[in-house]
């Protein structure tokens, strides 16, 4: 399979991944290469904006839940009253 399909290895193929090289029938060729070659086809950078999404993600929870605290202390300090 490895020569019989280098030249397309070589050419179109170069970003598709042969499975079996040695084998004599039956020649498999994977699309992809990496991961990375499936995210591009969805618009998924591989890494680059993992860290940024996770701290984006991070800031909404911590907001979320201070949001939360501050209205409920609002609350229940306009409700009490001395006795």
């Amino acid at each position: 399979c490895g020569e019989y399909l280098a030249d397309y290895m070589q050419g179109m193929g170069a970003t598709s991944n042969l499975t079996n090289p040695d084998a004599t029938s039956g020649c498999r060729v994977c699309v992809y290469r990496t991961g990375a070659d499936y995210l591009a086809t969805i618009n998924l950078p591989e890494y680059y904006y993992g860290w940024r999404d996770a701290g984006i993600v991070a800031l909404f929870a911590i907001s979320s839940y201070g949001m939360v605290f501050l209205l409920m202390k609002l609350r229940t300090k306009a409700t009490k009253t001395a006795s």
